[in-house]
């Protein structure tokens, strides 16, 4: 898919959770998806595996200087993803 225009967004926008796209890395989401919020300048604000070694768990914004402290920690292994915690500034 390529998004040949789309709107930009006026609102601060964030979507978080687990969309399932991983990349052809661990540090990266699908590169469709990334294509989609590249175009309506969003940025994924996580950068480390969310599951295995796959990152499938998102927090996306479009304004990535609202959060300080994005990290993934297993949070006592009660999921078989990673748990992603930001905060807002």
């Amino acid at each position: 898919m390529i998004v040949k225009s789309a709107a930009k967004c006026k609102d601060h926008v964030i979507i978080c959770g687990d969309l399932n796209c991983p990349g052809t890395d661990s540090s990266h989401i699908g590169e469709h998806l990334s294509t989609v919020f590249d175009s309506i300048s969003l940025s994924e604000l996580v950068c480390t595996p969310t599951r295995n070694d796959n990152l499938l768990d998102v927090l996306v914004s479009s304004r990535p200087s609202a959060f300080c402290d994005v990290r993934v920690t297993d949070a006592g292994v009660v999921s078989d993803h990673r748990l992603v915690i930001a905060r807002l500034q």
